[in-house]
């Protein structure tokens, strides 16, 4: 056996990896896989229906199957189960239908003897709404210190969890972002299931650091103001591409108020995908620890571990404070974000790490482009003058930011207004000549610099620009901010990113 496939072995052998699995990891395991095949086999006719052929016995709803009303429960820890009786006597599924083979009815009976831990009638973003609501009731009373929500977040594998496909490794998929978790902050993981099938867990952000909302300032022109209250973990909320817009109408939208005011979180953003946040972290997996091979913190866990940093020296008034080193855009890519079945998800146009934005169903078509001497180019050189072309469908109005390599943000003004014209190119210049980059800031031969272009039918904010604290080498970010005077639906504007490569040669 060769030492890759040795590694391999290993890193699917649970206990190698994690010890003892955690108990909440074992029964929810066996929830979800009692569930997959009951659904499979059985929930086709045990529907609920009163219809001619059908069970009045809705197998997808737990409650009904752990109910003491028959005179056999469907579901007990005693080992007198409907179900497994049925099952194994061959009464059920009905002799046309398959059912379940030996290793399925022994995982039935082991959830069975586990007191048949509880699943939801679907892993959909509803119920894990419900869920989050439910706990946040509960658990933001506990919460000492701030207002409820303020300090409290969730996250969720729940979508990982497809019927009638195969299901996901969690033992895996939760202790990577155990591992994440504890390699960006420095903390051990504060994760708290809240679910009987553990696919939905808390996080008290003080336990990670991530509560301080004292670190920005607000900038005023090239000028430093006031603190700009932003807490850390609203760095991860700008990237977050996967929110669902609660409806003012949504029953939960009420019901999660306090989590998602703008008091608690710059984004109304309920939970962020677990998964998702794992790979926002770390780069690397389980299996490239396996294989000997090191792992790496992303840009964006870079930046929290400095602003943590950051808060600590604040503390205890140390002299040399520096930040670090700035990479807007890192590998920046497209995101299309989707709409979902349950409602919009809100784009993230202030993301720093991410490319072009654009709504699943772009409202106009957008496009941006270098030109020097009136001919495309991706690259200019030091003391070249070049220009912004730009042209849309629709009439929109835009606001055009220049992103330095340093990371740091300016609002570009430009001659001839804001205002783009239907089926109309324009070339964009602050004075009529150009725009012109006069040295490569990080040094070297080559450097890059962005256009970040926002657009929409409708006026919208200025951004808001901040700063970290830091003397040398801050954060910085951008943010559109809706106000009652100035609101805006961010699911009908477009980002269009331009990468201005600079050479020295």
């Amino acid at each position: 056996m060769s030492r890759a496939v040795a590694a391999l072995v290993l890193f699917l052998s649970p206990p190698f990896v994690f010890g003892a699995t955690p108990e909440h990891r074992v029964n929810g395991d066996l929830a979800i896989r009692a569930r997959d095949i009951l659904k499979r086999y059985c929930a086709e006719c045990h529907t609920g229906s009163l219809d001619p052929g059908a069970s009045k016995l809705k197998l997808m709803d737990h409650k009904q199957v752990v109910s003491k009303a028959p005179p056999i429960p469907f579901a007990t820890p005693d080992g007198r189960s409907l179900i497994l009786n049925l099952v194994k006597d061959g009464s059920m599924p009905p002799a046309n239908r398959p059912g379940p083979n030996a290793d399925e009815i022994e995982i039935l009976e082991k959830w069975v003897s586990a007191k048949a831990p509880a699943y939801p009638i679907a892993f959909d973003e509803s119920t894990t709404l419900t869920t989050i609501a439910d706990d946040f009731a509960s658990a933001s009373e506990a919460v000492k210190a701030g207002e409820p929500g303020e300090y409290l977040r969730y996250v969720s594998f729940a979508h990982l969890i497809k019927d009638k496909e195969s299901l996901p490794n969690l033992i895996v998929a939760e202790q990577q972002l155990r591992d994440a978790l504890a390699l960006a902050t420095g903390n051990p993981a504060s994760l708290e299931p809240i679910d009987a099938t553990a696919t939905t867990f808390r996080i008290d952000i003080r336990k990670l650091g991530w509560h301080t909302n004292d670190l920005f300032n607000k900038m005023e022109g090239r000028t430093v103001g006031g603190v700009f209250r932003f807490q850390l973990f609203d760095l991860i909320l700008l990237e977050y591409p996967h929110a669902r817009e609660l409806a003012a109408n949504d029953p939960l939208a009420t019901r999660l108020t306090k989590l998602i005011a703008r008091g608690s979180q710059i984004r109304p953003v309920p939970y962020i995908r677990a998964d998702w946040l794992a790979g926002a972290l770390v780069d690397g997996n389980l299996l490239s620890r396996a294989l000997g091979r090191s792992w790496e913190l992303t840009p964006l866990a870079v930046d929290l571990k400095a602003l943590v940093a950051l808060e600590r020296g604040l503390a205890q008034k140390a002299e040399e404070l520096v930040g670090p080193v700035a990479k807007p855009f890192a590998r920046a890519r497209s995101v299309a974000v989707p709409e979902t079945a349950e409602g919009r998800a809100p784009i993230p146009l202030s993301a720093w790490y991410v490319g072009d934005v654009t709504p699943a169903k772009p409202p106009f078509v957008l496009k941006a482009e270098l030109v020097v001497d009136n001919k495309v180019v991706t690259r200019v050189k030091e003391g070249e003058s070049f220009q912004l072309r730009v042209s849309c469908d629709r009439t929109v109005f835009f606001t055009l930011l220049m992103i330095q390599a340093d990371g740091d943000v300016r609002m570009q003004a430009l001659q001839g207004g804001t205002v783009l014209k239907a089926d109309t190119e324009r070339t964009l210049t602050p004075n009529g000549k150009g725009f012109v980059i006069s040295s490569i800031l990080t040094g070297g031969d080559t450097g890059t610099e962005y256009f970040v272009l926002l657009a929409s039918e409708t006026e919208f904010p200025l951004p808001t620009v901040i700063q970290s604290k830091h003397p040398e080498r801050p954060v910085r970010r951008f943010l559109l901010n809706p106000t009652a005077k100035e609101a805006f639906d961010p699911n009908a504007m477009v980002r269009r990113l331009v990468p201005i490569e600079i050479t020295s040669k």
